[in-house]
């Protein structure tokens, strides 16, 4: 696929990276210079220098050819002439990142008739929504629902003093709709088989329906925490989207801003979010707005050193869960050293929205683990495909792969050797990065016919 991406920052790096280990063909355009030298010096794929919001400029990257056009620079303006131009030029498909929330509410449809933009992404939007899953589930550092609703996926820290550390995996008893799809250990990402052995402080990826998600955290030595009280640190988009969206929850909410107006603004534009004018990396600050009684701490300033030494200060002082938004890709990676429950990226969540809506085929969603590692991918059983209509221990899965939930019609099944995946199944599968094609190849995942579309004409905001 010809695809062509508008901007080179920390979303466009990523998106050309991943496509291109796709094999797409990928060109990049940005009207700097040493970011496109940064794309050139550690990517293969094609680059031009300018501006992407000028029809020159896409002529000369040959934007006609495109059958996806990616608007992802930093600036929502250039994004949506850079798309309505692209589109104008014959562009199949066109993605807009735009992170303005008064600009999207209501108005999906308008950029996809008017702009002809095919889809709109808000990193802030998605990051935000995300938070409200973690506080609703609270003790877990991710969560992901699927088919519609009936598989839920919970990233969990495993307590030193669990039942389930210290033995082979086929020696404990998992109740009955529960699988142990990943196990995370530093750097590494480990398929568990019966004889690996979990360690407390790994992370664990749990696959389970909704019958028994409730007992995961008493599984893995968590507890099971209501939340009540929760405190947001930043004057950023995201930090008042989380406001706004944790708002309509019966909870206290609190938000620090360093700003003395703009704390004055956010006070007169939300009255049930207590707004505090103060420093989130001083020690006595937090003390005195007693953080060690909230239980969910977010950091999501405009500078993420700050985030974190302001997240890892309310852990240490008594909060009892931290979440930190970051957007350096290096400080992601190594989030896990750090005293920190829960990191999002808004790069990753915009990726991840972005690559459901190319990869479309029968694939109904995509979730990236790991900056990309590993995935988890939920697609409907197409027929002819390998992987169908055999039982799963006959299809040689790949080691690094896993089935991690059938979905038929009502009936979620955690499969076993025996189980059959059947024609329209929904199947959500946990695999490495570097099985994914064979995987794909099993159950034609990207096949472009004869599959259902993807959900992604939900109304944002």
């Amino acid at each position: 696929m010809d695809i062509i991406i508008a901007g080179a920052g920390e979303v466009g790096y990523y998106l050309a990276r991943y496509l291109a280990e796709e094999n797409h063909n990928v060109t990049v355009i940005d009207g700097d210079e040493s970011q496109i030298g940064r794309i050139e010096n550690h990517l293969d794929v094609n680059t031009v220098v300018g501006n992407a919001a000028s029809a020159v400029v896409l002529e000369r990257a040959e934007v006609h050819n495109a059958e996806l056009f990616l608007a992802t620079t930093n600036r929502d303006e250039t994004n949506m002439l850079a798309a309505l131009i692209a589109k104008k030029l014959k562009a199949k498909r066109t993605v807009a990142r735009i992170r303005k929330q008064e600009d999207l509410v209501g108005r999906q449809r308008f950029y996809r008739n008017l702009l002809g933009i095919d889809l709109v992404v808000n990193p802030d939007r998605l990051t935000a929504h995300e938070v409200k899953k973690l506080v609703r589930e609270t003790g877990s550092v991710g969560v992901e629902d699927y088919a519609y609703g009936q598989v839920h996926l919970r990233r969990i820290v495993v307590k030193p003093k669990s039942k389930i550390t210290k033995r082979p995996l086929k020696d404990i008893k998992l109740p009955s709709g529960i699988l142990i799809a990943a196990v995370i250990r530093g750097d590494e990402i480990i398929i568990p088989y019966g004889d690996t052995t979990i360690e407390g402080g790994d992370h664990i990826i749990i696959i389970t329906t909704r019958e028994t998600v409730s007992v995961i955290k008493r599984l893995v030595g968590g507890i099971d925490m209501i939340t009540r009280r929760v405190m947001i640190a930043g004057d950023t988009n995201i930090a008042e989207e989380v406001a706004r969206d944790l708002s309509s929850m019966p909870i206290e909410i609190k938000l620090i801003s360093g700003d003395r107006r703009r704390a004055f603004e956010l006070a007169e534009t939300y009255s049930n979010v207590q707004i505090i004018e103060g420093d989130c990396r001083d020690l006595s600050f937090l003390k005195e707005e007693h953080i060690e009684l909230i239980d969910i701490f977010v950091a999501a300033t405009d500078v993420d050193e700050v985030s974190v030494m302001s997240a890892m200060l309310a852990k240490e002082s008594g909060a009892k869960e931290t979440a930190v938004v970051l957007n350096k890709g290096e400080y992601v990676q190594i989030s896990h050293r750090l005293n920190i429950d829960v990191v999002l990226s808004p790069r990753l969540l915009a990726v991840n929205k972005i690559l459901q809506f190319i990869r479309r085929g029968n694939i109904n969603s995509i979730s990236l683990i790991g900056e990309g590692a590993a995935e988890v991918i939920e697609f409907t059983a197409l027929a002819g495909s390998r992987g169908v209509g055999r039982p799963l221990a006959s299809i040689n899965l790949p080691r690094g792969a896993i089935v991690g939930a059938v979905v038929k019609e009502s009936e979620v099944i955690i499969p076993g050797g025996d189980d059959v995946i059947e024609v329209g199944d929904s199947v959500i599968l946990f695999a490495l990065a570097e099985n994914l094609k064979t995987v794909e190849r099993m159950f034609d995942t990207n096949a472009p016919t004869g599959s259902r579309m993807l959900k992604i004409g939900a109304e944002e905001g």
